[in-house]
């Protein structure tokens, strides 16, 4: 996750107890799910990223933000995405992905960006649009004609979304790490868990192994 790994690498709190990104020892990566960006259904600018973009350019500062906090993954990822766009807009701290979600879409927010598991729950219900979607593969349903964040931005690479996985102590052997790598594998292959994990829009499914998730910052 982006947030958990700009916390390691800033927070005073790796210093302390003498930790940083790669104490995390890794086991293995199961999935990559990219953010939705949406805005709250019947917004003047409807379902166009280009004409939010455009809004936000002409009233700099105007359109707010509902994000979780300083040093999130989605807040990081917002920052980026709208220097690039040149847009300026105002920050407010929600709570969850959910509760952010149901402010939006009550208006007491003009936008925000979540998993797509999150959005396509809001969406489905009809009270939000979803303008853009980030990840290296374009949008497809259940939004097929969002804008691709990657491309709307021009991003060499687009970091942002989440990856899962697991992990576990740094002391930890490595045969009894490479026993549990091999153990969640054959779970990730079941049908059942496959399919649950795919009801979210863009997700992947991925299998990579220590040295492939530890390679990954």
């Amino acid at each position: 996750d982006p947030g958990t790994t700009m916390d390691l690498l800033n927070t005073p709190v790796g210093e302390e107890l003498d930790v940083d990104i790669n104490s995390l020892n890794r086991v293995i990566a199961t999935e990559r799910v990219p953010y939705g960006f949406y805005t709250w259904k019947g917004a003047p600018w409807g379902s166009s990223f280009d004409d939010f973009i455009q809004h936000c350019q002409d009233n700099p500062g105007e359109l707010t933000f509902v994000g979780r906090g300083p040093g999130s993954g989605v807040d990081i990822g917002m920052a980026d995405y709208m220097t690039r766009l040149d847009c300026e807009y105002t920050t407010v701290v929600g709570g969850s992905f959910d509760e952010i979600a149901a402010a939006v879409a009550a208006k007491q927010g003009h936008f925000s960006m979540a998993g797509t598991q999150v959005v396509n729950q809001f969406f489905e219900d009809g009270q939000i649009e979803v303008l853009a979607q980030n990840g290296d593969a374009p949008p497809g349903e259940p939004w097929p004609d969002a804008a691709h964040m990657k491309e709307a931005t021009g991003a060499e690479v687009d970091p942002w979304g989440r990856t899962s996985g697991f992990f576990v102590t740094e002391e930890t052997p490595d045969e009894h790490r490479d026993w549990l790598f091999e153990l969640i594998r054959q779970g990730t292959q079941d049908e059942a868990f496959q399919e649950a994990r795919l009801t979210q829009p863009g997700a992947e499914l991925i299998t990579w192994t220590h040295d492939e998730f530890m390679d990954f910052n």
